[in-house]
């Protein structure tokens, strides 16, 4: 085939999509940025790649590499119609989302603690505020604005390569955060659980829901929201 400077391998595009729909569009969006300047310059003849690197400037490779983001986010909502939840274009539910994040460490005990009447600690709290427990939350499958054209049309092509790494911290802090909390929630029940088990990983989750507000306010600053 005739060499394209613009696509990584077909072996990596595969690799690619064959990840979850987040993971999947950052790692397109990576293989673009990371094979530009060396698997495929390196591929071409010296005159052409001299020619090459002259006429396209870096914000024009940033945003191909943009777009190669969007596409595979459509594909990958294609093939799970479950992911095409949300609005893409609807940047308030970054603020709301922060918002409730701000609001439950600001409130941590009292919101992971109910009283009927006897009081007792409930991480699923902690999930309903990740945007796990409903659908109608501003930070359910926020995945899909993250890696969604609209957002990313609007990062300074010079810091995308940051934006990038804060949608990745996101993506693993959130992870985390909701693997803690629901562990939390049977921590009693395990063999050698009690409640100091689910305070242990009630604690877990804390720390992993601040990584996820400090990065989600990342990604707000670099979309200039």
């Amino acid at each position: 085939h005739e060499w394209s400077p613009w696509l990584p391998s077909r072996g990596l595009i595969e690799l690619c999509i064959s990840m979850r729909a987040a993971a999947g569009a950052t790692c397109v969006a990576m293989a673009i940025m990371v094979c530009l300047p060396t698997e495929a310059f390196r591929a071409a003849p010296a005159r052409r790649r001299a020619s090459l690197e002259m006429a396209v400037p870096r914000r024009d490779l940033v945003s191909r590499a943009i777009g190669g983001v969007s596409v595979l986010a459509g594909l990958t909502s294609l093939a799970n119609p479950a992911l095409a939840a949300g609005d893409i274009g609807d940047f308030s539910r970054l603020k709301k989302g922060i918002d409730g994040l701000n609001y439950l460490l600001d409130n941590w005990v009292k919101e992971t603690t109910v009283c009927n009447p006897e009081c007792n600690r409930s991480p699923d709290s902690v999930r309903f505020y990740l945007g796990r427990r409903s659908t109608e939350h501003p930070l359910y499958k926020i995945e899909n604005l993250l890696n969604g054209k609209p957002l990313l049309g609007r990062v300074d092509p010079d810091a995308i390569e940051e934006f990038v790494a804060a949608v990745e911290a996101w993506n693993t802090a959130i992870s985390q955060a909701d693997q803690m909390a629901y562990t939390s929630m049977f921590g009693e029940y395990n063999p050698g659980g009690g409640k100091d088990e689910v305070e242990k990983y009630l604690e877990l989750s804390r720390k992993e829901v601040i990584s996820a507000r400090d990065s989600l306010a990342k990604i707000i600053e670099l979309a200039d929201l």
